[in-house]
């Protein structure tokens, strides 16, 4: 199955050297294996990539559920970037399902709220569902948060009530700083990650419509020269993820 397909790669790919594993995370991406070619590309550190360590894919639910709750595509682009690295198949250790990671209880909610039945928690891991229920879910904290991005998806990851109970503390904090006093640490790199991710997005749409036919490709640099990051953010980390490169271990397919 697939997770013996991912350890076999991972046992092959954890014995070549950086530019190696680079070539191999283009053949991941060809192949259309969008998860293993980010993963193989921060294995390589590739971080120059943009393009293959965020791809658009799955663009046409996003795009139809980004216009249909009113929301920016590149946001949803990079939270789910953020959240699955673009595996329709991810499970997390805490149960949370798809392409935006939603938790089942999450998922009954939304469904309820959309006068919908969820009859069975593994429907979440159906991309169309998945995006449909996470951009809903999304929509809802930014309506409950004014609209304000880093509070919706602080609330996305650590729950409103959190949010809430962070908000009576440091109401009057600008948004950038209070991303930072967060105290949730995993919260707090999640927003700012995110946030991060969504520029990227946007700057790899601004390239595609500028630059279409120059055969110009994208590298990191170009990226934090032409976008503005709020106080704080750090764009070198972008795409290192948890897993420790080089070389990546078998648990990374579970």
């Amino acid at each position: 199955g697939a997770i013996r397909q991912c350890r076999e790669w991972w046992h092959l790919v954890n014995r070549f050297e950086p530019p190696q594993r680079a070539v191999a995370a283009k053949l991941a991406q060809r192949w259309g294996w969008h998860s293993i070619a980010i993963l193989t590309a921060a294995s390589a550190k590739a971080w120059d990539d943009v393009e293959l360590r965020f791809p658009v894919t799955y663009d046409d639910i996003v795009l139809q559920q980004a216009t249909e709750q009113q929301l920016k595509p590149e946001l949803l682009f990079g939270l789910i970037r953020r959240e699955s690295v673009f595996d329709p198949s991810a499970r997390s250790r805490v149960g949370a399902l798809g392409l935006m990671q939603l938790m089942p209880a999450t998922g009954r909610r939304v469904a309820k709220s959309r006068r919908e039945k969820l009859s069975s928690s593994s429907r979440l891991l159906q991309p169309e569902l998945n995006v449909r229920y996470g951009s809903h879910y999304l929509r809802q904290m930014l309506d409950r948060f004014d609209g304000d991005p880093v509070l919706a998806l602080a609330a996305y990851n650590g729950g409103p009530h959190n949010v809430d109970r962070w908000l009576r503390k440091m109401h009057s904090v600008p948004a950038d700083l209070w991303t930072e006093m967060i105290t949730y640490g995993e919260t707090r790199d999640y927003v700012q990650a995110v946030l991060s991710y969504a520029m990227i997005y946007r700057r790899l749409a601004d390239n595609g419509n500028a630059g279409k036919g120059s055969g110009e490709t994208l590298r990191l640099a170009d990226v934090a020269s032409r976008i503005n990051l709020p106080s704080g953010f750090d764009l070198q980390p972008v795409g290192k993820v948890s897993r420790k490169a080089p070389g990546l271990p078998a648990t990374s397919c579970d």
